[in-house]
Formats: C-alpha cells, sequence, structure tokens
C-alpha cells in the first residue's frame, strides 16, 4: 500500500482523466492532450469497451478509472457526461478536484430521433458505411481553418470501425435518459461546463438541463461544432487551464485567511 500523502492542489501537474463521447475509444483526444500545458494537466485518455452495453456497466467501468490515490481532474465529453453524472449519484470521489464536462448533457438531446433511430426495424441503419465528409463538417467537426488537418479522416475512422451493436447499445443509454434528472449531491468539487455555440448535436434545451442541474458550475460557450475539442482543441485547453488557475488561486487565498 502506497502510504504518501496524496498531493494538494498547485503542488504539481494534476492528472485530467479524459473520458471520450459517443465513439468510446479516446482517440479524438489526441489534439488536446497536445495543447495541455504539462505544467498543470498530466492527462490520462480513457476508452469504453466494445463489450459494454448498459448504463451501469459503464459507470462501473468509469467508477474503476477513477479509483486513484492522487488528485484528478474528470473531465467528461459529450456521452460521458451523464455516465458521469450517474457516477456521482452513486459513488463519492474523494480524490476528485474539479470536473468538466464538455458539450454535454442531462437529458436525451433528441429523444424523438433516438426513439425512432434504435427502433428495431430502423437498426439497419447503423449498419451503414460512416457519415461523409460534408455530414461531418456540417454537423460535428464545422468549419476552422486552425483545425488539426486528420481531424476529418480520423473521425470517419473511427466511426467505421465501431461495432453496430456498441453504437446501438450507447445510443439507447440516450434515449433512456431520465427528464428530468434525477440531483446531483451537493458537495461537487468545482465545476466547469463548456459548450459549442454551434453544436448541432446537443440542442439548447439540453444545455440548460445540464446548467440546472450544476447551478454553481462556471459556463463558458466557444465557437465551434460538437466535436470542439478537435474543431478548436487549443481554445478548449486555454479554457480548462484558465479555470484551474482560478481554483488554485482560490484556495491558495483560502489557506491564507
Amino acid at each position: 500500500m502506497n502510504s504518501e500523502a496524496p498531493k494538494e492542489v498547485g503542488d504539481e501537474a494534476i492528472d485530467l482523466l479524459l473520458a471520450p463521447g459517443l465513439d468510446g475509444t479516446g482517440k479524438l483526444f489526441v489534439w488536446l492532450t497536445q495543447a495541455l500545458p504539462s505544467a498543470h494537466f498530466t492527462p490520462r485518455v480513457l476508452a469504453y469497451p466494445d463489450a459494454l452495453r448498459s448504463m451501469d456497466d459503464h459507470t462501473a467501468h468509469l467508477r474503476e478509472a477513477c479509483q486513484q490515490e492522487r488528485p484528478f481532474i474528470l473531465l467528461a465529453e459529450s456521452f460521458s457526461g451523464p455516465v458521469t453524472q450517474e457516477l456521482l449519484r452513486q459513488t463519492p470521489l474523494p480524490h476528485c478536484r474539479g470536473l468538466i464536462f464538455l458539450a454535454s448533457f442531462a437529458t436525451s438531446p433528441w429523444p424523438r430521433m433516438l426513439r425512432l433511430v434504435c427502433h428495431r426495424a430502423a437498426r439497419p441503419l447503423l449498419n451503414m458505411p460512416p457519415p461523409p465528409v460534408w455530414a461531418i463538417k456540417a454537423v460535428m467537426l464545422g468549419q476552422n481553418p486552425q483545425q488539426p488537418p486528420q481531424a476529418i479522416p480520423l473521425t470517419r475512422a473511427i466511426n467505421a470501425q465501431q461495432p453496430p451493436e456498441t453504437l446501438l447499445a450507447r445510443l439507447q443509454i440516450l434515449r433512456d435518459l431520465h427528464h428530468p434528472p434525477a440531483p446531483l449531491p451537493a458537495n461537487l468539487p468545482p465545476t466547469l461546463i463548456i459548450q459549442a455555440k454551434a453544436d448541432r448535436l446537443v440542442p439548447a434545451k439540453a444545455t440548460q438541463h445540464l446548467r440546472d442541474l450544476l447551478p454553481r458550475a462556471r459556463h463558458t460557450t466557444l465557437p465551434g461544432a460538437h466535436l470542439l475539442a478537435q474543431h478548436s482543441p487549443q481554445a478548449v485547453a486555454d479554457t480548462i487551464t484558465r479555470w484551474w488557475q482560478d481554483q488554485e488561486t482560490s484556495l491558495a487565498q483560502n489557506k491564507q485567511s
């Protein structure tokens, strides 16, 4: 057993656990991890195995990933937002020093469409080829001259590799999200919500449900589409860094008073 006391905020770079969106691989975090300053963060990319099927499966996997003695921040992108919220309802995370919800939501973003897609008659649609480049640009990534050149090819490749049964299971999880969502514990760590201004996959009402669920969170909107960490990784990294520096400053002031 490691008897070393956990480091306090500000002593060294803090672990930043990155929980992925619907693809579940975490591979799309590659540009965000490069943009984050190493003096502040040690990124650790998480992934969901394809075999996971239910919300309980995903929550249990995320819970295991968060069982570390070192302090950490948990970033939940898109699909991982509801998974993280369910984890917080079930399990205290004593070493979690901060939460970040990136392009995420608390209720089903498109309940009618998800019911249709998950209907048995529509399931063959999940075997279709990955979305074309124009669709990825229009719906997922948007337009940005500074966007990493490999963002679109990698997004298409990851979509092509995802087993249809895994995609269906995750869409069913989103379809079945409760409305309104169950409350979260009151004693959460500092929380940051980052939303995309041109997000066509998460409508404004779904964003508002998340803000209502986390009334003390800092909320920031950045230009870009749903895949914000891929559209503008540097802007996301800068936003996270400024927020965390504010938390470090606040903690230092509290120690002095």
